[in-house]
């Protein structure tokens, strides 16, 4: 059995995350982000620690707008060479990993 990779959270997650919970809470949902957390510990955390090179690579892409262009070579810069940026798409989520 191989090891597990290690899953931390970036402040902006855990940002979005406090985002989302006031957004569903504000529309009487709060059952919604139980739900995403649960969901998040249950099955999303536990896939990235056992594949953390699962989905698509985020910078595969070149964009198809100048604005998405300049973004993504901003990213690219702030990235070392060894980095992977992936997509990681869980439900109705898409969540970014890097590797």
């Amino acid at each position: 059995m191989s090891k597990k990779s290690k899953v931390l959270l970036s402040g902006n997650f855990e940002r979005n995350l406090a985002d989302i919970e006031l957004f569903l809470t504000d529309t009487d949902a709060p059952q919604a982000f139980d739900a995403l957390l649960d969901g998040l510990e249950a099955e999303v955390i536990p896939n990235l620690e056992a594949f953390p090179a699962m989905g698509p690579l985020f910078l595969a892409s070149d964009g198809r707008s100048v604005e998405v262009r300049q973004a993504l070579s901003v990213l690219r810069a702030k990235l070392s060479e060894q980095a992977e940026l992936r997509q990681c798409f869980w439900r109705d989520y898409c969540l970014a990993e890097g590797v």
